[in-house]
């Protein structure tokens, strides 16, 4: 439910770049954006992998305003 909040609604990146900054909603984005890095990394032996970013705090609360709208539940 969370990931169809921030997919559909509030659009804060969840996935990183391990080797860059670049960031997306989904692992899918992030993976074939990684795979720009595979011919430089492999050449210093360096591998690259989807990191999950933790939401910043008013990240969090948008996401907490979402879900209390959508489904009308109040979040302690």
């Amino acid at each position: 439910m969370c990931k169809h909040i921030n997919n559909k609604h509030t659009r804060f990146p969840l996935y990183g770049c391990s080797m860059c900054h670049f960031s997306s909603r989904s692992t899918v984005s992030v993976s074939r954006h990684m795979a720009n890095h595979g011919r430089a990394a492999d050449s210093v032996g360096a591998r690259a992998h989807v990191t999950k970013l933790c939401p910043s705090r008013k990240e969090h609360k948008k996401m907490k305003e979402m879900f209390e709208v959508c489904f009308g539940v109040k979040l302690s």
